[in-house]
């Protein structure tokens, strides 16, 4: 990953108290600006989900990013996760930056889904990474595939996109409020998706 390459390199080499630390980036998660509305959109989900007579359905959220994990699990809105997996950072003595803990590549993305579907995070904890290849009965999926809603935003989600659609579950990619082009590899694949939607985000309730 050449964002944490080039992180560790720029904290190997801050001189004192310019090094990047966990607090550094404890402090920019913290003010990390997010879309407006989304903080009330994640609430507005699982209460819409609550109302729906003669339904049992209970939300969860999981991140599953390529980026840096220590910066949204830093924000007010990892409270609202149950669980965050991405890129980690691993630090020294000092606190300093000092190598890549953890990298999720695109395809890595694949394999937290099929945690998710399987186990769930509680149980991948106590059964390990084998359970990811066990034949699991369907009354004893964690998440099927067909319950299972996943929000990308770029090439990297292809894997993921791939699967989720290809196991009946429902595959939505985002793109930024105004943009108007997507790569050619994201284009070809809602096309050829007919269950796969994108769409520009936008967090705000505008039905009330």
């Amino acid at each position: 990953n050449g964002k944490i390459s080039a992180l560790v390199q720029e904290s190997r080499g801050g001189g004192h108290g310019d090094r990047i630390t966990r607090e550094r980036i404890g402090a920019f998660a913290a003010r990390f600006d997010l879309y407006p509305g989304v903080d009330e959109m994640l609430e507005r989900i699982r209460d819409r989900a609550r109302r729906d007579p003669g339904a049992e359905i209970e939300v969860e959220y999981y991140l599953i990013s390529s980026g840096i994990v220590d910066i949204p699990a830093g924000t007010h809105l990892a409270a609202q996760f149950s669980a965050m997996w991405g890129c980690e950072l691993g630090y020294d003595d000092d606190g300093g930056v000092d190598f890549a803990r953890r990298i999720v590549t695109h395809f890595g993305k694949t394999r937290y889904l099929r945690l998710l579907n399987r186990t769930g995070p509680a149980g991948y904890a106590s059964a390990g990474p084998q359970m990811l290849y066990r034949t699991v009965p369907d009354e004893d999926l964690h998440v099927p595939f067909g319950q299972l809603i996943y929000v990308g935003d770029g090439s990297s989600d292809l894997p993921a996109f791939a699967l989720v659609h290809q196991e009946g579950g429902i595959a939505i990619g985002v793109r930024k409020p105004g943009a108007s082009t997507v790569t050619s590899a994201v284009r070809g694949l809602f096309r050829d998706n007919e269950a796969t939607r994108f769409e520009a985000m936008r967090f705000i309730d505008t039905h009330n």
